[in-house]
């Protein structure tokens, strides 16, 4: 018998995407028994608004927030099988949220500090990869080239503070770019009497503290990127390229540079068509 002739024709597997749904079907182990009445909630009104391209999930403190979000984040997996991104604040808390996913029995990768955890459940959209907001918010991010389809983000009330670290470039005062920064502006704040200040501040005054305006930055932005240039700045773009839209603080211990990139380029990485926060 030639079986090569077989007409076998596979029963194509759909993925629940209702995440109660995908709660019931999961393998659980540890604490974790049963859904409870805001986790529940918070799931359902998500689900009725998940072809949102943002939502805005808020829990109280306790409430069992990071179950709603796996399980939030395997739904979209499941509906986009695609490349889905679960971000928390600190590799402290991917490693609290692999461990609670491991605890329901739903795969996850991670991605921390420059490596991957069980990299092929992510790359073939069995479950979500938990990073933290350094991995994905700098110049260099390695998910930079994938075609995310959504990134949920854990504490994203706290996500600006990290965000803002990830695009400051911070010179110190001992170092050589520090003077030859600072007296771009000299003349600035000269003509609007501040040179006390500005003194004040390069001489080492701890209560010394300046803003740069914008429109000073811009001005100066090709003297700032040969000065960094010079001094073996470390700014990749966005970096010495992108400080024409920059803002920028001085004192006496440091001068910040708020990096970031021109108008009309996109801030994000890959094509991510969801957010959840």
């Amino acid at each position: 018998m030639d079986i090569s002739k077989l007409p076998i024709k596979p029963t194509k597997r759909t993925r629940t995407t209702d995440p109660k749904d995908i709660f019931k079907s999961l393998t659980l182990r540890g604490s974790v028994q049963n859904i409870w009445g805001p986790q529940a909630e918070a799931l359902e009104a998500w689900h009725q608004h998940r072809q949102l391209n943002d939502v805005v999930v808020g829990m109280n403190t306790g409430g069992g927030k990071t179950l709603v979000g796996l399980l939030i984040a395997q739904s979209l997996v499941n509906e986009t099988q695609g490349k889905v991104v679960y971000v928390c604040p600190t590799n402290q808390l991917v490693e609290q949220v692999a461990s609670k996913a491991s605890e329901c029995g739903i795969t996850v990768a991670t991605y921390m500090s420059g490596k991957w955890s069980n990299e092929s459940a992510y790359r073939t959209a069995t479950g979500p990869c938990v990073t933290n907001y350094a991995a994905v918010f700098n110049s260099k991010t390695a998910f930079r080239d994938h075609d995310l389809r959504a990134v949920i983000f854990d504490d994203a009330h706290v996500a600006s503070n990290f965000v803002r670290s990830q695009f400051t470039l911070k010179i110190p005062s001992g170092h050589a770019a520090f003077r030859e920064l600072a007296q771009l502006f000299r003349a600035h704040f000269y003509q609007n009497s501040q040179s006390q200040q500005f003194d004040d501040m390069l001489s080492g005054d701890r209560l010394a503290l300046l803003f740069v305006p914008m429109f000073e930055v811009l001005r100066h932005a090709d003297a700032m990127r040969q000065i960094l240039t010079k001094h073996g700045v470390d700014a990749a773009p966005p970096g010495r390229d992108h400080v024409a839209r920059s803002g920028e603080g001085a004192r006496r211990r440091a001068i910040k540079l708020g990096i970031g990139k021109r108008t009309g380029e996109q801030k994000t990485t890959g094509n991510q068509d969801r957010t959840v926060r």
